[in-house]
């Protein structure tokens, strides 16, 4: 049900499963080769999970971070308008994104604006001229300023979201991790930048803020609280032995407060 997930697979299942029948049982060449189209033909109509209207999104870095870090990392705003790269934070609404529809293809896909959540701004990259490619992304007031972003799936649930429009190398600027080196990377003040198209490293997975705040939660152990023992004290005359005695007649003997 995420982004970047097959919606259906039901009739490349079928066309595998045909496949698999026929060549078990010794099919000629000719029906081999239909079996191998109809696998193609359902790998090509393939249908995406595409972002939802109005859901929050957290947008994680697909690197593996929890091997090093043993957290996630996500994009987000700071105060300075810029957007960075860090530990995913789950209290922090300037860490959460809405895909809002342009309400056009561009390059021959949907498009969408990404607002922030918590500044209500919207990300935005350097021009072609401001030369974009190494360039930081920031946010802006309003969509006229905006970028607007095309989604291209990888594998395994992965995505590469790449500035669209027209100029910006036709949509081939991804937003990446700046210093990443490949989930080792720095993460203090790191920035989201744009960079080349489909490397792997640009690869990001779009989650649904619900399923990444459920695992966060999930990780908590549960915690037993235990009211404090205090020890009783007794009041009265001592002695060093620990002998109860009626009055102090001796420096042997001392008082417990």
């Amino acid at each position: 049900t995420e982004v970047g997930q097959v919606a259906d697979t039901k009739e490349f299942d079928d066309a595998l499963m045909n496949a698999q029948a026929l060549l078990e049982n010794g099919a000629e060449d000719e029906a081999l080769v239909a079996a191998k189209v109809a696998i193609d033909s359902a790998v090509a109509h393939l249908v995406y999970n595409l972002p939802v209207a109005g859901q929050e999104y957290f947008i994680q870095s697909a690197l593996p971070w929890m091997t090093r870090w043993n957290s996630e990392m996500d994009v987000f705003v700071k105060s300075d308008d810029i957007a960075y790269w860090g530990y995913v934070n789950i209290n922090d609404m300037s860490h959460r994104w809405k895909f809002v529809d342009c309400g056009q293809l561009k390059n021959g896909m949907p498009a969408y604006y990404l607002e922030n959540v918590g500044t209500q701004l919207y990300l935005t990259t350097p021009r072609l001229e401001d030369n974009a490619n190494g360039g930081r992304l920031y946010v802006v007031e309003d969509t006229t300023e905006a970028a607007s972003f095309n989604i291209h799936f990888l594998t395994d649930g992965k995505v590469a979201i790449t500035d669209s429009r027209e100029g910006n190398a036709n949509g081939s600027w991804a937003l990446h991790p700046m210093n990443h080196q490949s989930g080792t990377g720095y993460v203090a003040h790191s920035y989201m930048i744009t960079w080349g198209k489909h490397d792997a490293a640009s690869a990001m997975r779009v989650v649904k803020s619900e399923k990444v705040i459920s695992d966060f939660l999930t990780g908590i152990e549960d915690v037993e609280i235990v009211d404090e023992y205090v020890a009783p004290v007794q009041k009265g005359i001592y002695d060093l032995y620990g002998r109860r005695r009626d009055t102090c007649r001796n420096r042997y003997l001392h008082r417990r407060r």
